[in-house]
């Protein structure tokens, strides 16, 4: 796969990304490597990224979500209606070093 040369600290940026990547695959299941702020930023995509499988709409927030498919009357299994449930995000050793260090730091006072 060609490199997707966007800066990935943003969501929208992100969102490009992990896009391509999907698209991209033929699996199930897409893990990710990924550190620092895109690792938090995708980390959060996964858990608040929603679509409505009644009307294709996207949704950036699970309560925006919510509210839709409850106006909607929808009966719907929420957590199969995430638009990134299919990744795996795996910490690189850089998020991993780093979250050590801050720990490291707070107990130390």
């Amino acid at each position: 796969m060609q490199p997707i040369l966007v800066n990935p600290c943003s969501y929208k940026s992100l969102e490009t990304v992990l896009d391509t990547i999907v698209a991209k695959t033929e699996k199930q299941w897409v893990a990710i490597g990924c550190d620092g702020l895109p690792f938090s930023l995708c980390s959060k995509m996964i858990e608040n990224y929603f679509i409505c499988p009644h009307c294709n709409e996207s949704f950036t927030k699970k309560v925006q979500f919510i509210n839709h498919i409850n106006q909607e009357n929808l009966d719907i299994e929420i957590e199969n209606c995430k638009k990134y449930k299919n990744i795996l995000l795996i910490p690189g050793m850089g998020h991993i070093d780093i979250n050590n260090t801050k720990a490291l730091f707070k107990l130390r006072g």
